[in-house]
């Protein structure tokens, strides 16, 4: 079959967080904290002074544009020759430009929204030529546009808070591994190139937040299902000689509405979170859905059909716990998910449970210096043989570690980050090692230089892409 194995069939991100969110995302983050404050400390105001703040905030209110534009360049330096009729990826295989627009709006103390979009284009097939590429590869990557942040945000009443639209909404405690970050999709159609802050993609949610002093609970229907984007036919970190089935997804639909809750404390020295999720996979499980068939046409010798393949999405229900505390310059972090409803092609009509779990350290004593260390774990629970197979995969018990390192330099303008993720205790399976230096040139000026290596042993579940090794450069302007 064409199906994708291993990489994209992990709980984990092969990829590694950034190392400090995008500057236009500290443009929404404060949610009008005076209101709140005046409200927690329980101030009662004369009329006179409820009508000066009600002109107060109608000044406050305003449309504020703001986004980023880059442009980076990947260079492929170790792929292969590829064989006739194959897709060439040698030398440069990318130069994508891409454009996010913002728009805030206020429109009082306690409310405002945000839109915000996504524009690329990939010259690189104009270069190269269209005819050198699959239509496939070319249709996913050339042009994309997409609608990104699209919400309004408010707080109805003290200690209340929604959030309605397009957003992300991230769980868990792990910089680079994902055991209970599950709600959004993800972006793996360059692992290692693109780090995990940038591969989540929003859906639309709504989401109602209830605070009482140092706790938290969250509630949350998710209204689109949105499939992670997964390599296609054509593209150099694809596992097939041939185009994926067609892919059934769930329609969006109130039957199909996704829910989720998570209950969070917040003390002194250790926060802890506990989840549940409703939801769909976000990558899909093949099937069969008919055999090989004889066919014998009128006059003619019989014809064998070859079998018909589908991919479905099934829902999953997990049950996660997270927490992280503090011991001096020590950061202790530890997550598990208890996931239902797995499928897998060889094991039809069968659905598995998983368990996976993580823990981690971060050291913060050096000076502008984090060391981060991670090792998660699955297990499949009533594990078959037969799941060892193509393009299932996987074993009983699977393992994934980080190693982070970052550090500032030149007062805090230059970010060098290191990461080396390995997808097995030994890397025989696969891993990667990144180096990457960021340079904030001036508050609206970044350029980033960096290269990945990747590696597999010859029978390696990532053999397939042990040979994309490239450099990668991005210049980015923030306004």
């Amino acid at each position: 079959s064409a199906a994708i194995a291993g990489l994209f069939w992990q709980p984990c991100a092969f990829g590694a967080e950034d190392e400090k969110a995008e500057q236009d995302e500290t443009l929404y983050r404060d949610i009008l904290t005076d209101f709140e404050d005046q409200k927690r400390d329980g101030e009662v105001k004369t009329g006179d002074e409820t009508a000066a703040d009600e002109g107060a905030a109608s000044q406050e209110r305003f449309v504020r544009f703001s986004g980023w534009f880059q442009q980076r360049a990947v260079y492929n330096y170790a792929y292969p020759e590829p064989e006739q009729g194959n897709t060439d990826h040698r030398g440069w295989s990318s130069l994508r430009a891409e454009l996010a627009p913002a728009a805030d709006v206020r429109f009082s103390n306690d409310w405002k929204a945000r839109f915000s979009g996504r524009l690329r284009y990939e010259p690189i097939f104009a270069i190269k030529g269209h005819d050198n590429f699959t239509s496939a590869y070319v249709e996913d990557r050339e042009t994309e546009a997409e609608l990104w942040d699209a919400f309004v945000e408010g707080i109805p009443i003290h200690g209340l808070s929604i959030k309605v639209g397009r957003q992300i909404v991230v769980w868990g405690t792990s910089e680079s591994l994902r055991v209970t970050d599950v709600l959004n999709p993800l972006d793996y159609r360059e692992p290692g190139v693109t780090d995990i802050e940038n591969m989540r993609l929003p859906l639309a949610m709504t989401r109602l937040d209830y605070t009482w002093r140092q706790l938290t609970l969250s509630g949350i229907a998710i209204h689109e299902f949105r499939p992670s984007k997964l390599p296609v036919w054509g593209s150099d970190f694809f596992f097939g000689d041939e185009p994926l089935p067609q892919a059934y997804e769930p329609d969006d639909t109130l039957e199909n509405t996704e829910y989720a809750l998570s209950l969070t404390a917040r003390l002194t020295g250790w926060d802890l979170s506990l989840y549940y999720a409703d939801i769909f996979a976000d990558e899909p499980y093949l099937i069969m859905s008919r055999g090989p068939l004889i066919v014998q046409p009128p006059f003619e010798d019989p014809v064998l059909l070859p079998p018909d393949y589908e991919n479905w999405y099934s829902r999953l229900k997990m049950y996660g716990a997270a927490m992280t505390a503090v011991y001096g310059n020590w950061l202790l972090k530890t997550e598990a998910a208890y996931v239902q409803g797995n499928r897998y092609f060889n094991s039809p009509n069968v659905e598995k449970d998983l368990l996976n779990a993580l823990v981690g350290l971060e050291y913060s004593g050096f000076r502008n210096t984090s060391i981060t260390v991670e090792y998660a774990v699955r297990h499949i629970f009533d594990y078959e043989e037969s799941l060892q197979q193509s393009p299932d995969m996987v074993e009983a018990y699977e393992t994934q570690s980080v190693l982070r390192i970052l550090r500032d330099f030149r007062r805090d303008t230059l970010h060098v980050l290191a990461t080396v993720i390995l997808m097995d205790d030994h890397g025989d399976d696969g891993w990667l090692a990144r180096i990457q230096a960021e340079y904030d040139w001036t508050d609206h000026l970044s350029i980033t230089l960096g290269g990945v290596v990747y590696g597999a042993a010859e029978d390696g579940k990532y053999a397939a892409i042990r040979d994309n090794d490239r450099l990668f450069a991005r210049i980015r302007y923030s306004f």
